[in-house]
């Protein structure tokens, strides 16, 4: 077959595929974003749960949203005299936060003269919030990295518009469906979450009327979203050397399925709102004058010591002078430190001073425990025996496997080539740059082997279906449809529409996508995939599905979303979504992996050996095949899988080259494989 095609069906899932099986509990929990150099959680006490988030500006200036800085309802104008303003405290950015996780106090707070909160909602018609809009001012400066901030302008919020331009916001948000209480803030332990939108000119749908908001953002049917504490997150455009400050995330509207607490919403876009940050320049403007004239001066009294209460395996961390351990538990000192320094530091050190003993974290791929040493706790290196076939550990085989695919990226010299981009009118060029971030990398990565003197790829969207028979007449891009299908068939497969194929047309190197969707979720692995086909170069009636797909599914998510942890959250929720799209392609299937038969396992992925490719195997083949890929690349590395997938191009036989480049048999592989594949089903 001379072509082969990866249509909507697969691209969509892959973003829902971000999802826990539990969609109820899952649509709002968002992507781990621990470590992130600008997301702060927004306190009204300095002990206790938090009340909303903020973006850390500068190191001592944090924007938020006015309606979070109450202590308590938000129906009534604030009153400049009232304590409600006075204090408030904030987290270190990017830090899982607890009840007594430290945090640095408010010095002044700004908002808008013209902030008013929801006073007439009980009995009048005001429906929310104007002018939503704060500044927090610290008494000491916070860790921050060096990239600088810019603000949007109306010009630019009007393009953003046009482009449907994907934006990201990092909130302390609910992530339990015990949490989504309003009167719980944003809980007892928290980690900063990262979701995506689009800038839109819809409004909210608020229920009694529709509030049009100055600047709005949409995310898509069943994608993380927003919930209670997230207000005040930053709405942010994240580049390389910069952020493009957009507003603070305000309100939802009535069928936001944010929270997971309105389910026939789930198949609804959800519209959120906030006031621009072009409407604040004024005050941004004070807040800086304020600072400028009164800088922080470290203080000159004795640094404070940790204090561990310990009660049995139960063990938490305080502020000496600030509270005492409780009856029956046991105090000990922990090292001396001051916010400056020891503490400001975000990643973990080993020997440094730990919360709760047998305590795990994760940082920049390394896992640490809390363990107690001298009577201390202290976090140390977690050491694991080596992976083989035999130990195909949960944690080490996704981590070895980025990390040498990371190093492979990291060694290649940048090439000087990109596709012929071919576009309807209907795709923006801003979408269509985006996806070369991915296609670069996937440039880079298979240049030694495969890199045509030209290809080219060709964007549309769900409405070109005219332009795309006009293009595939004059391209020769009917032989990358399957057998059967239409363009039309394709393009109006499912909304959005994120159709693709790839292979050659006229004998050039040819992928096609649908760029309907914005460059988030599964969406942003497409680029990368389609390149892998091309570097597949297969032109066979029988292929191995398994390989085929799966490697293009691993090295397209990969290459896209680089750099990101591989034992973090957004990594497993991936993998659950191939399992879940498993079940759509071929529900056959998806309940034989879930026997957890080792027969029926076998017998699955023999099907998906020197076979024709199909849409089925295709969808079959992503879960499967991807974390095959994952195992081999962690064990044997990238050298003998290039040399595996040369093999595969030039149509030796599967056997022979697992043989001869990683010496097992496919048999010996599928029966150790299927432990590792079963256990990412939890």
């Amino acid at each position: 077959m001379s072509a082969r095609t990866r249509n909507s069906f697969v691209s969509l899932v892959l973003i829902l595929g971000l999802l826990p099986a539990n969609p109820s509990v899952a649509v709002w929990k968002g992507t781990s974003a621990l470590g992130d150099k600008r997301a702060v959680a927004v306190f009204s006490f300095p002990q206790g749960i938090c009340s909303g988030s903020g973006f850390l500006y500068s190191p001592r200036i944090v924007f938020t949203v006015g309606h979070g800085l109450f202590k308590g309802s938000d129906f009534e104008v604030p009153n400049s005299n009232s304590n409600r303003w006075k204090k408030h405290w904030v987290s270190y950015p990017g830090q899982r936060i607890s009840l007594n996780s430290k945090r640095i106090e408010s010095e002044k707070i700004l908002l808008p003269s013209n902030y008013e909160g929801r006073d007439a909602f009980l009995g009048g018609n005001k429906l929310t919030r104007t002018n939503d809009f704060a500044i927090i001012i610290l008494k000491e400066p916070l860790p921050i990295d060096d990239k600088k901030v810019e603000f949007l302008t109306p010009e630019l919020h009007e393009q953003y518009i046009i482009n449907e331009e994907p934006i990201t916001a990092v909130g302390y948000g609910a992530q339990k469906t015990e949490e989504i209480d309003q009167s719980k803030g944003c809980g007892t332990a928290r980690e900063p979450k990262k979701y995506d939108s689009t800038v839109t000119s819809k409004t909210i749908d608020a229920g009694r009327e529709i509030w049009t908001a100055p600047l709005n953002f949409k995310s898509l049917p069943g994608a993380p979203s927003g919930c209670n504490g997230d207000s005040g997150s930053g709405y942010v455009k994240v580049l390389e050397d910069k952020y493009i400050y957009l507003g603070a995330a305000g309100a939802g509207g009535k069928d936001s399925h944010n929270c997971g607490s309105y389910l026939p919403a789930m198949n609804k876009e959800t519209v959120m709102g906030s006031w621009p940050v072009y409407l604040y320049l004024d005050l941004i403007k004070e807040a800086e004058d304020y600072v400028a004239a009164n800088p922080y001066k470290p203080s000159n009294k004795k640094k404070k010591k940790e204090v561990v209460c310990t009660k049995g395996k139960k063990s938490f961390v305080v502020q000496d002078g600030t509270q005492f351990c409780p009856p029956g538990y046991t105090k000990s000192f922990g090292e001396v430190f001051d916010t400056q320094s020891d503490f400001a530091a975000s990643s973990i050190k080993v020997g440094q001073n730990c919360p709760l003993a047998g305590s795990t974290r994760s940082e920049s791929g390394q896992d640490y425990i809390c363990e107690k040493k001298s009577k201390k706790l202290k976090w140390q290196k977690v050491i694991y025996p080596p992976v083989s076939l035999d130990n195909l550990d949960l944690r080490q085989i996704p981590k070895i496997a980025y990390q040498n695919v990371i190093k492979v990226l990291d060694s290649r010299s940048r090439v000087a080539f990109q596709p012929t981009v071919i576009a309807s009118s209907n795709v923006s060029k801003s979408r269509a740059d985006q996806e070369l971030i991915g296609i670069s990398r996937a440039i880079d990565f298979f240049s030694p082997f495969f890199l045509p003197e030209k290809f080219q790829v060709v964007y549309m969207t769900g409405k070109d279906v005219d332009w795309m028979n006009k293009k595939s007449d004059e391209l020769g891009l009917a032989v990358l449809l399957p057998p059967g299908d239409t363009w039309e068939i394709q393009l109006k497969r499912y909304s959005p529409c994120g159709a693709g194929s790839a292979g050659k047309a006229n004998g050039i190197p040819t992928f096609v996508l649908c760029l309907e969707s914005p460059y988030s979720g599964g969406f942003r692995a497409n680029g990368p995939h389609e390149y892998t086909h091309l570097f597949q170069q297969l032109d066979r009636e029988k292929q191995h599905p398994w390989y085929i797909e799966g490697s293009a599914t691993y090295f397209g998510w990969t290459l896209a979303f680089h750099p990101y942890d591989p034992l973090s959250r957004e990594r497993s929720d991936w993998v659950k979504g191939l399992f879940y799209q498993v079940g759509e392609a071929s529900i056959g299937a998806q309940k034989d992996f879930a026997s957890r038969d080792l027969t029926k396992f076998k017998e699955r992925m023999n099907s998906l050996s020197n076979t024709r490719n199909t849409r089925e195997t295709a969808g079959v083949s992503y879960w499967v095949g991807s974390l095959a890929t994952e195992v081999l690349i962690a064990l044997y590395g990238m050298d003998k899988f290039f040399t595996f997938a040369k093999q595969m191009r030039d149509g030796q036989d599967l056997e022979s080259s697992m043989k001869e480049t990683f010496g097992i048999t496919p048999d010996t592989f599928y029966e150790k494989l299927a432990p590792y594949a079963w256990a990412q089903m939890k």
